[in-house]
């Protein structure tokens, strides 16, 4: 700020730290026929749950996934699905996501 006078003070510097989730889930296609393919990047290697949901909440199919820190990619077979819409949760530590597909 410059006062009338031409004096001028700078203000106390602040650090700003964002807490920016660095976790992503990306599943396709979408909607799917058969294999229902996975893409998760994680900000730290860990054992995940993947839980398979159905609209009324029931978990239909569920797996264990190990994830490293970046991007791991797996595929789940589908094929036991009816046509329908889905959820797939993933949970873990440091992770806890949710996504919706739909079945063909």
């Amino acid at each position: 700020m410059v006062d009338k006078d031409g004096s001028f003070t700078y203000s106390k510097m602040v650090a700003v730290t964002l807490n920016v989730n660095r976790n992503t889930l990306v599943l396709f296609p979408n909607p799917i026929k058969e294999t229902l393919f996975v893409q998760l990047t994680s900000s730290k290697a860990e054992k995940l749950t993947l839980q398979i949901i159905d609209i009324q909440g029931k978990v239909l199919q569920q797996q264990e996934f190990q994830v490293g820190v970046g991007n791991t990619s797996t595929s789940i077979n589908t094929t036991a699905l009816a046509k329908g819409s889905y959820v797939l949760l993933v949970k873990g530590v440091e992770v806890q996501q949710q996504k919706q597909f739909v079945k063909e």
